[in-house]
């Protein structure tokens, strides 16, 4: 058994396999690192384009609470009578 140790030790520490080893190594990491510019290149080219909503905040708008909340009422009523549609069909 120890043979086999010895001579996979000798195998292994060889400067083929060394040279190979790191080769591989390499070359993955240029794959991880293309992968990474492409997909980051991807986000931003999504972000900046038309698809992206803004929210807005209290401090951009400025309209009263009565007709906000109103509002939503409406639009609450409005789709629970398109989901009753939905279910009668």
């Amino acid at each position: 058994m120890g043979d086999l140790f010895k001579k996979l030790d000798e195998i292994m520490t060889g400067d083929l396999v060394r040279k190979v080893g790191g080769l591989v190594c390499l070359v993955a990491a240029i794959l991880v690192g293309a992968g990474f510019i492409v997909g980051a290149k991807s986000v931003l080219n999504t972000m900046k384009g038309s698809g992206v909503t803004v929210e807005a905040t209290d401090a951009d708008v400025d309209v009263d609470d009565e007709a906000t909340s109103e509002d939503a009422e409406e639009v609450d009523e409005e789709n629970e009578n398109e989901n009753e549609d939905d279910y009668d069909e």
